[in-house]
């Protein structure tokens, strides 16, 4: 097999693998919650004076790392989604989140794996209503909304495979608290919090400077009793929620001492 048919085949490989992703994005976006998480931050870092960014539909991810062991994140998402549930073409669902976070890493690379360990802390806003029948503004809406801040802890395994791949394997626990949290009649509700495991597999390829980074994580919420958000006869819902998260984003890898990485 010459090399333009290994060229061809990879390119095929890799726009399948995209449409896949995007199929499944499109049909995962719809999630019937209040509180979703951001997309899990996976710097990989090799060495000191390492840049990297990812941007995905709904997230920009920012990684710098300061020496050869400690390395700064900055991630900020928006999700703004509208949709419409699956029984009634009247009804009308609205999930807005927002949010910002920053990490401290310490990391340690090795030839063919490293380890990360990141502390963090963020917040944003977040809201999910439900419009029974499209009655508009004020009638037969149910949902609520919060401010929110999180605080976590996340450890990244990573290994380098053959043609500059890398796989993360990320198992991260977030502490998450709704505050100010009011329904949608502007009526207060009392604060509540969450526990949420949320393990994750990436998926970086590079081509030179330019990276390809698929994720799939599994946000996992301790159990959440009160201030469900009952938004219609079906029963209540409440604001943490588990679920199967897909992503894939285009950056760029860095490195800002201008040395030619191994």
């Amino acid at each position: 097999m010459n090399s333009l048919t290994k060229t061809r085949i990879e390119s095929i490989d890799i726009f399948r693998g995209i449409v896949m992703v995007i199929l499944v994005l499109v049909f995962s976006s719809c999630t019937s919650t209040m509180y979703v998480p951001n997309m899990i931050n996976v710097p990989m870092f090799e060495k000191k004076g390492q840049l990297n960014t990812t941007l995905t539909l709904r997230d920009l991810q920012v990684a710098y790392a300061a020496t050869n062991n400690i390395g700064f994140t900055l991630n900020g998402h928006y999700r703004p989604i509208n949709f419409l549930p699956f029984m009634y073409e009247a009804d009308q669902m609205e999930n807005k989140n927002q949010g910002l976070d920053m990490a401290f890493t310490y990391y340690k690379a090795l030839e063919k794996t490293s380890n990360e360990m990141l502390i963090g802390y963020g917040q944003g806003s977040t809201s999910f209503s439900y419009d029974r029948y499209g009655g508009g503004p004020g009638v037969n809406i149910y949902g609520g909304s919060s401010n929110f801040r999180k605080y976590y802890l996340q450890y990244d395994f990573i290994w380098l495979t053959r043609k500059k791949t890398k796989w993360a394997f990320t198992t991260k626990l977030d502490v998450v608290t709704l505050i100010d949290f009011k329904d949608t009649q502007e009526n207060p509700l009392p604060n509540c919090a969450s526990l949420i495991f949320a393990p994750g597999l990436s998926m970086k390829k590079t081509f030179e400077e330019f990276t390809m980074l698929v994720q799939v994580q599994c946000p996992l919420p301790s159990a959440v009793e009160e201030n469900k958000l009952s938004y219609s006869y079906w029963g209540e819902y409440p604001p943490f929620h588990s679920m199967v998260m897909l992503k894939i984003g285009l950056g760029i890898d860095y490195n800002l001492g201008n040395k030619k990485k191994e």
